[in-house]
């Protein structure tokens, strides 16, 4: 934080400070905050002290005594988190890399794909990526979804919206043989009946 005094703010009492320098407190004044330092400084010399900073010190003790007189010229600049990716585009994202690369994907046996999406279904990681999301991802995700699946569908179709943590497209991937892989941080935020272990 740096300080300054506002222009034609007269403290108190007029232009003045309070030097403690030796020992006992001296009043120094003048007629200008420049001045009251310039006297300060004089003082000192005079004196035999350390002459110290004389224009710092002035301010800072009007600026502690008086802060409506002072206004900060270099405030601190606050730290902006960055807001995570929302959902839906995340979910756009990996559906649209991952649904060229699945073109040969055999799939999993139907009693492999209800057992998969009973799981998803109870998830709290299942989120709903249409809330807030953008619409022009959301309608990517159902699009390609839909083209993966061949109507091939669960009884939980209906539950199952996107992995919040491996932002997958739920009604495809419990359909996979092929899902892309993931990283060891994600792995450990997994729940631990996922399938995806």
């Amino acid at each position: 934080m740096s300080l300054e005094i506002l222009k034609g703010a007269i403290p108190p009492g007029g232009y003045h400070f309070p030097d403690r320098s030796g020992g006992s407190e001296v009043r120094i004044d003048g007629y200008s905050i420049e001045d009251v330092a310039g006297n300060v400084l004089k003082f000192r010399l005079q004196n035999n002290r350390d002459p110290g900073n004389p224009m710092q010190e002035v301010q800072e003790y009007i600026c502690s005594s008086w802060p409506h007189f002072c206004r900060d010229i270099a405030p601190a600049k606050v730290a902006h988190a960055r807001l995570p990716e929302p959902l839906s585009r995340r979910c756009a994202s990996m559906i649209g890399a991952w649904f060229a690369s699945v073109a040969d994907d055999p799939g999993v046996t139907q009693a492999e794909a209800n057992r998969r999406a009973a799981i998803c279904a109870l998830c709290p990681k299942n989120k709903n990526h249409e809330n807030g999301g953008c619409g022009a991802c959301t309608s990517q995700v159902q699009r390609l979804s839909f083209i993966y699946r061949h109507n091939r569908s669960t009884a939980q179709d209906s539950a199952l919206k996107c992995c919040d943590i491996l932002s997958t497209p739920l009604q495809a991937a419990v359909w996979s043989a092929k899902l892309p892989p993931f990283t060891e941080e994600q792995r450990g935020a997994l729940p631990n009946n996922c399938w995806r272990h």
